[in-house]
């Protein structure tokens, strides 16, 4: 990317990385369902250092492994499963508490209308079950 694009384009896309990074952290804090929080901080952590990796043996500081860069290598496998993550997290995102209240209070766009989405739902914590009786088998 430098060779071709320079100091800018090279600069831009360690920017668009480290907004993926804000983002997704940013997305797994506000969420209120425990295991989607911790699948897009996972999500978020594997693409962004997936991307420190590459970008690591290709400045000469880490060891060649033949990680792609996600979505910018060519390699068709990794591209399917990063737009898979990435369609994770955009699905996380549409469920935080204030993108639905928001999707309530002006609608669904275009978008969500056309793919017919189902509105999001706001997270309810599970019931706590009853403490067992000892000596009692079901």
């Amino acid at each position: 990317m430098a060779e071709e694009l320079g100091f800018i384009g090279a600069f831009a896309v360690l920017a668009l990385f480290a907004t993926l990074a804000y983002t997704g952290f940013r997305i797994a804090a506000r969420s209120a369902d425990p295991w989607l929080r911790l699948v897009v901080a996972t999500s978020t952590t594997w693409l962004v250092a997936q991307a420190a990796i590459n970008i690591g043996y290709v400045v000469g500081l880490l060891p060649v492994t033949g990680l792609q860069l996600p979505l910018i290598s060519s390699g068709g496998t990794s591209l399917v499963v990063t737009m898979f993550v990435f369609g994770v997290i955009a699905n996380a995102a549409r469920h935080e508490p204030e993108a639905i209240a928001a999707i309530k209070q002006h609608g669904e766009n275009r978008v969500a209308r056309l793919l017919r989405l189902p509105a999001p739902e706001p997270y309810r914590a599970p019931a706590p079950r009853p403490p067992a009786q000892r000596g009692r088998v079901r």
